[in-house]
């Protein structure tokens, strides 16, 4: 009898024993995002948040600025070691959706796991499926520093200011001030968004609408723009290319954040870091319009994204964070709408009143920058970042002088439309 009572006494020990470790034992998440410092701060203290509610997970951050981030994450998904939750950005979430790198999140909008019900923004959808939950919406911009325009005598311009005006406020401060008006053409840095705005406001468009070729003929159009940008740096107007290089994509070393410009083409959710970077509020400006443009260049973009991978090997506990990060009060009130305007309804509600005036500036911009879009672009198609990265090098090569304009504009096109049929 003692001896059938020790043996069941062993076996329960060592149930509990076993039953304790598996509880003890943790759920590791990965997470990778890109941004800047203020993000990174903000973005771990949520997580911190989060695996206090939920013990047995533990979130292991990963992030860097923009700069090396698609490297990094295009190394890892060559190794199936994608991390589980992914920011994600409009311009490649189509590439990684294609290549199944990306899990679809709609069965669990139907289980109710992550809860969309108050979402009233557009989402990551992609041939019908969800891949990401949209952060916040965004749009591009100008910030400005009010205390320089006002030395240089520069009156802060109205919301539909054009080209000429932006040149003229510019040169007056260069002038008065000896510094640059802006760091360089906006939206031409890392991107591609300089000549889609251009294309758009003349009636054009980057691609075509099957997404196989371009959609503009003329090649002075593209010539016309780094004409104006090769003058505008050759005059002291803009920084000269090696300093562009200098800086960066890095919002917080922009020149306008110590003074040495007057200007920075940004995103309107840049504005609460590249204002604390320069310790003072900025405000944000439109992209200046063509005279008598066809169309709006401007338009409101979906921010970023968050996804699951499909190589997460707990994908449930990944989208049960997702939806913390899209709905839950608390941790969008740390969080502060700095990747963009939030998505869910009850969220900016609670978060207007709380705004301090850098933030208002980035909520009241978007309906400034709605009032002067036009609808967003489709999805970009595969091949679109050698695109980018193309007209990068011909855009400098025109700035550094190798290069005519024209010229630049005959090869983009040349390789351009190598690329696309290549890829589609």
């Amino acid at each position: 009898m003692k001896k059938s009572i020790l043996v069941i006494l062993m076996i329960f020990i060592l149930t509990a024993s076993f039953s304790s470790a598996v509880l003890a034992e943790k759920i590791t998440l990965r997470m990778a995002w890109w941004g800047s410092q203020n993000r990174h701060i903000r973005t771990l203290q949520v997580i911190k948040m989060y695996e206090k509610l939920h013990p047995e997970i533990d979130i292991e951050p990963q992030y860097t600025g923009w700069t090396g981030y698609w490297e990094k994450m295009a190394a890892q998904a060559a190794g199936n070691r994608l991390p589980d939750i992914m920011q994600h950005d409009r311009k490649y979430i189509v590439q990684y959706a294609n290549n199944n790198q990306l899990l679809n999140l709609n069965p669990y909008v139907d289980s109710g796991l992550l809860d969309l019900s108050n979402v009233d923004m557009p989402l990551g959808v992609i041939d019908d499926n969800l891949y990401g939950i949209t952060l916040g919406v965004n749009a591009v911009g100008i910030a400005a520093d009010p205390s320089l325009f006002e030395a240089a005598g520069v009156e802060m311009p109205a919301a539909n200011w054009d080209w000429d005006q932006y040149i003229a406020a510019g040169k007056q401060i260069k002038d008065k001030l000896g510094i640059y008006a802006d760091r360089t053409m906006p939206h031409s840095w890392a991107g591609i968004f300089d000549l889609r705005i251009w294309l758009r406001q003349h009636g054009k468009s980057l691609y075509n609408e099957a997404g196989t070729a371009l959609g503009y003929e003329d090649d002075q159009l593209f010539a016309d723009l780094y004409t104006r940008m090769k003058e505008l740096v050759d005059s002291g107007f803009y920084a000269p290319p090696s300093l562009m290089k200098e800086v960066g994509t890095n919002v917080e070393e922009e020149l306008v954040t110590n003074q040495q410009a007057a200007m920075a083409g940004v995103w309107s959710n840049q504005i609460v870091a590249i204002s604390s970077a320069a310790g003072k509020k900025l405000e944000l400006l439109t992209v200046p319009e063509v005279k008598n443009q066809v169309k709006e260049g401007m338009f409101i973009k979906q921010g970023q994204y968050l996804t699951v991978t499909k190589n997460s090997e707990h994908p449930a506990e990944a989208v049960k964070f997702l939806n913390y990060f899209l709905n839950n009060i608390e941790a969008n009130k740390v969080l502060m709408a700095e990747r963009g305007v939030p998505a869910a309804k009850p969220v900016r509600d609670a978060l207007m009143p709380l705004l301090d005036d850098i933030n208002k500036e980035q909520f009241e911009y978007i309906e400034t920058a709605a009032a002067n879009s036009s609808d967003i672009f489709p999805p970009p198609p595969s091949g679109h970042m050698e695109i980018v990265d193309l007209k990068q090098r011909l855009m400098m090569s025109v700035m550094y002088g190798t290069m005519e304009p024209l010229a630049a504009a005959q090869e983009f096109r040349k390789q351009a439309t190598i690329i696309l049929n290549k890829n589609n």
